[in-house]
């Protein structure tokens, strides 16, 4: 199976909208079955969702799209990207729209230990959730 990032470098250097989000979602789960101190069963369980989020102009501001996959092969990358931007361009413009942030990085993605990205992860949803409940107050 491709990696989430090699999955997520495919997609957006594939697509040819204004912007583009991709949130690919793994779990791997085992299973394991016991019966008097003696292992019966065994198993493993790997799921993996694909989300894209497509962003295009069209007259008025900006329209956004999304769709949601599971098992996404690199064949299905087109597909994926053609289903995001009829989406965005059936919904029509935004009310709400602003512009995404780009060149944003926190930490080191391509290395170090797991706990490092974790630090990173968290550093970021506590970033955001800030910057989100700021902008909810202000708008009371």
């Amino acid at each position: 199976m491709i990696s989430a990032q090699d999955l997520i470098e495919k997609i957006t250097s594939a697509a040819t909208c204004d912007d583009c989000i991709v949130v690919v979602r793994d779990k791997t789960q085992a299973n394991l079955r016991w019966a008097g101190s003696t292992l019966t069963t065994n198993g493993v369980i790997q799921e993996r969702s694909v989300t894209v989020v497509a962003f295009v102009a069209v007259d008025g501001g900006m329209a956004s799209g999304g769709v949601s996959r599971t098992d996404v092969s690199l064949a299905d990358v087109p597909k994926l990207l053609e289903e995001a931007i009829a989406a965005a361009k059936a919904s029509g413009p935004a009310d709400d729209y602003a512009p995404l942030a780009t060149n944003v990085s926190i930490g080191d993605w391509s290395g170090g230990s797991r706990s490092n990205r974790t630090r990173s992860i968290f550093y970021f949803c506590s970033s955001l959730r800030r910057h989100v409940l700021s902008l909810s107050c202000r708008q009371d």
